[in-house]
């Protein structure tokens, strides 16, 4: 195993994160309702980027790409929505390829709906400073 590419320049991982991945591990049957909950708060910012002429590409999780285009657009959008207190990171180049820059939304079930409307508001809001040509 040791002779493995994966293992030559890695560690095992500590017995406190494998005591906190069994801790997680057991609390995944009890938490139905927040998968539900986390799952529709994503359709319902997909619908609202949708709703905007913007692409999400073809994720399902909790994870919801905001496609930009241009790296400077991603950059000054990810600023524009830190400002209004959300966090969407810019992913660049050579993360994506050159012309398909985005932003990264994670929701998680502390998020609300309303928050969730407030996050598309203002992404939407900030699109309107870039011309649809600069966007793919």
């Amino acid at each position: 195993m040791n002779k493995g590419s994966g293992y030559i320049y890695s560690t095992a991982p500590s017995p406190l994160v494998l005591g906190a991945v069994e801790a997680a591990l057991d609390l995944l049957p009890q938490m139905e309702s927040t998968r539900q909950h986390v799952a529709a708060l994503a359709e319902r910012f997909r619908q609202h980027m949708k709703a905007a002429g913007l692409e999400t590409g073809p994720s399902s999780t909790q994870i919801v790409p905001v496609v930009v285009g241009r790296e400077q657009t991603a950059l000054a959008l990810s600023r524009k929505v830190e400002e209004a207190g959300f966090l969407a990171i810019a992913i660049r180049p050579p993360t994506v390829p050159p012309g398909g820059c985005r932003l990264r939304v994670v929701l998680h079930g502390n998020h609300t709906a309303a928050q969730v409307d407030q996050l598309a508001e203002v992404l939407c809001a900030a699109m309107k400073y870039y011309p649809v040509g600069e966007r793919p």
